[in-house]
C-alpha cells in the first residue's frame, strides 16, 4: 500500500507557526478582562454582529485549508500507518 498523499496537511505543516501565533492572539482577546470579539458590520442596518466562526475554522479560511479534507488525511494516514505495523 502506497503512503496517502496529504496536501492539505502539508499546507497545515508549512503554515504553523504563524497558526500558532495568531490562534494564541485571538485567545489573548477573549481572555480580557474586557474581551474583544470579532464582529462584522451589516452596513444596510448599521450594526456589529458577532462572528461565529470558531478560531480554527477563521485560521483554516485565512490559510486556505479545507478541514474536512485535513480530516480525512489524517484518517487515512493513520490507517496507513497501522496497516504497516500489522505487516
Amino acid at each position: 500500500m502506497e503512503r496517502p498523499k496529504t496536501p492539505e496537511l502539508d499546507k497545515i505543516l508549512k503554515c504553523c507557526d504563524k497558526s500558532q501565533v495568531i490562534g494564541e492572539f485571538l485567545e489573548w482577546l477573549e481572555s480580557k478582562d474586557e474581551p474583544i470579539n470579532l464582529c462584522y458590520f451589516d452596513d444596510c442596518k448599521k450594526e456589529f454582529y458577532p462572528i461565529i466562526q470558531s478560531y480554527d475554522a477563521i485560521l483554516e479560511e485565512y490559510f486556505g485549508i479545507d478541514g474536512k479534507k485535513a480530516e480525512q488525511e489524517r484518517r487515512d494516514l493513520l490507517e496507513f500507518i497501522r496497516n504497516q505495523h500489522n505487516k
